[in-house]
């Protein structure tokens, strides 16, 4: 009578050798209810603070921002799919983070160049006091615009916008102003 034969050891062969032949990358599969977890968190974070960008050192939010981060790595090794990339792209996500940090220094440039217009109407000038308690940031800001056209780093667009106000590029005493420490 002839005796039977175990596959087990071909079975197990073959499966080890059809692992290895699995391709390194995974095709693109549709949203993982996961993924969509997080892009609503990350839809409410931006209703909530304006912006896709979330910082990995926030408290309360580093794991948004290490997920967020994981989106701009995916999508640059290809393994985002076009639909998430869409998605992402229609909640207004930044892929490259230095485009959004110009984008937010022409804000915050815009918003204080706003402050000095409101500030020079009030006044009928632009030396800001130092000692200007609930002016202080403004203060600030007047001398690091100083000191940035003094050093070339201030645009020909800003400075114009600034000329434009009647700005003081010297650290002049205001004539009305009862100040001891000019800017």
């Amino acid at each position: 009578m002839p005796t039977r034969q175990s596959t087990t050891p071909v079975r197990s062969v073959a499966i080890k050798q059809a692992r290895r032949l699995r391709p390194v990358r995974p095709l693109p599969v549709p949203p993982s209810r996961i993924w969509r977890r997080r892009l609503e968190e990350l839809a409410a974070f931006k209703q909530m603070y304006g912006t896709c960008c979330v910082s990995t050192l926030s408290k309360s939010h580093a794991s948004l921002g290490n997920w967020v981060r994981t989106q701009r790595s995916r999508r640059r090794s290809g393994q985002l799919t076009d639909e998430q990339i869409r998605i992402l792209d229609k909640l207004g996500f930044v892929w490259d983070m230095q485009d959004e940090l110009l984008q937010r220094n022409q804000a915050n440039w815009d918003s204080m160049h706003e402050a000095l217009a409101a500030y020079q109407r009030a006044h009928g000038h632009c030396r800001v006091p130092r000692s200007a308690g609930n002016q202080s940031r403004l203060a600030h800001w007047v001398i690091t615009q100083r000191c940035a056209r003094r050093k070339g780093n201030l645009s020909a667009e800003r400075i114009r916008r600034l000329d434009e106000l009647g700005f003081s590029w010297g650290e002049t005493t205001p004539a009305n102003s009862d100040s001891t420490i000019p800017v």
